[in-house]
C-alpha cells in the first residue's frame, strides 16, 4: 500500500528499483518490520509533519535500501487486526539523506 504521493515517486524511479520494492513489498507481507528501523526521535519534524498530512498519525518508520542507492521509507500500523505497511517516501540517496536531516 502506498500513499498518492509515495506512488508517483514509484512511478518516477527506474524499471530497477521498482521491480526490487515489489520484491521487498513481498517480502515486508510476511514480516512488516524487515526493512532497518529508524528511531522518529531523529526524524526532523517538517518531514514528520508532511507524512502526517498525507497519511495520518507516524509512529514508527523503517528504510529499505534499493538498487543505484535508492530508498524507501514506510511505516507499519494496523487496521483492526491486520498490519499494514504504507510506502511514505521513494527517494534517491541524496534525497533521503535530504529528507532525514543527515546532509
Amino acid at each position: 500500500m502506498e500513499s498518492p504521493h509515495a506512488e508517483r515517486q514509484f512511478r518516477s524511479a527506474p524499471r530497477s528499483v521498482q521491480e526490487a520494492l515489489w520484491r521487498k513489498a513481498r517480502e515486508l507481507a510476511d514480516d512488516p518490520q524487515a526493512g532497518t528501523f529508524l528511531p522518529m526521535a531523529r526524524v526532523p519534524p517538517v518531514a514528520r509533519r508532511r507524512w502526517e498530512a498525507r497519511v495520518g498519525r507516524v509512529t514508527n518508520l523503517y528504510k529499505l535500501d534499493l538498487p543505484g542507492a535508492w530508498r524507501a521509507l514506510y511505516t507499519v500500523g494496523r487496521e483492526g487486526p491486520l498490519r499494514v505497511v504504507l510506502v511514505l517516501e521513494v527517494l534517491r540517496h541524496k534525497d533521503y539523506e535530504r529528507v532525514l536531516g543527515y546532509s
